[in-house]
Formats: structure tokens, sequence, C-alpha cells
């Protein structure tokens, strides 16, 4: 029998799975307002889930090492102030912006590769680092980011605002860790 702790791991991950969805496929209506921003508002360059919106500077952990290795390969300056990335790298993005990651490939395959860690579910990899990562390619072309967030709960409806860089500090569930955003969803849903 599975002991209680592996139940509870489980259910985590299964509401963790329903956050990186519902904010990203949430809905049709949800789906018809990203492609219709994308469309209609040039400035917008990455879409996400509020809930799982983090401070890629305050919730760094690990990552930094290889954040700035990736950064440097790609050719993109570390940014001077807070910026924000995606928990669980599960968004919708301009294909431009992925341009920087198609033209390094071979550099960054090399550079994953070569590396001694290939551990997950812990900080200090390079999936870790490549969530920071998406987080900065929006204002690598004076993009900005939007998240989605739940407007009505019956019907479950969603909006989307923009993200402004100097609230990102500001807000305090943008500094909490997952396991905090997972307790709150489990208990909202």
């Amino acid at each position: 029998f599975p002991s209680h702790d592996t139940n509870i791991k489980t259910q985590e991950r299964e509401i963790q799975g329903k956050m990186l969805l519902d904010g990203v496929l949430g809905s049709r209506k949800l789906v018809n307002k990203v492609i219709r921003t994308f469309s209609e508002n040039k400035e917008i360059g990455l879409i996400g889930s509020e809930t799982l919106f983090r401070s890629g500077d305050l919730l760094m952990y690990n990552n930094r090492k290889i954040f700035r290795e990736i950064l440097a390969t790609l050719g993109i300056k570390e940014p001077d102030s807070d910026f924000g990335f995606i928990a669980g790298t599960m968004f919708w993005i301009k294909g431009c912006l992925l341009r920087a990651l198609d033209e390094n490939y071979t550099t960054l395959k090399k550079l994953l590769s070569e590396s001694k860690i290939s551990k997950t579910g812990a900080d200090g990899t390079h999936a870790h680092a490549f969530e920071r990562v998406f987080g900065i390619l929006p204002s690598s072309q004076n993009m900005k980011v939007a998240v989605s967030y739940p407007s009505s709960f019956s019907p479950l409806e969603y909006g989307l605002k923009i993200i402004e860089s100097s609230s990102i500090g500001e807000n305090p569930t943008y500094r909490a860790g997952s396991t905090i955003h997972v307790s709150r969803y489990k208990i909202l849903s």
C-alpha cells in the first residue's frame, strides 16, 4: 500500500498539473483571448498563469550559475531589476522570442550534454534555469509578460493583465514558492 506521504505527493502533483493547464487552456474563451491579445497587442511576448508567476530574482535559488551561462550563450544581458517567470514552463510565447534559442541550438546542446547536472525535480538544474530564462526573453526584445487570472468562478472566466516589472517585488504572491500556491489552489478548487 502507498504511504500517506505518497498519496499527498500524488494529490499535489495532480493539483500542479491542473494549475499548469488551467491558466493557459482553462477555457475556449481564454484561448481565444490569448490569441486575440497576441494579434492585437504587439508588446505582449509571453502569457502564462498568474497562479504560477514568480519573482525570478527572489526565487533564483541554486539556478543563478546555470541561468547566467544560458544567458551568456544567448547573448542576453542579465536584468538589472527583478523579472518574472512562469513556474512549470507552461505558457504561450511569440515564436520570434525563441529565435535566440534556435540560433544557438548547437551551443546550448553542447552546454547541456557536457553538464554533470542531470537530476530533475530540484533546483540547480538546467530545467529550472531555463524556466527563468524564458521569463527574460520578452524583456530582451522590449516586450512584456501578461498573465491570466480567474475573473469569475461561476462560470469560470479568465482575464488577462500585463505585469509591470516594478510590481513583481511588491506582490507577495509572486515571492512565494510553489508549495504555498498548490495549497492555495487546492482550497480554491
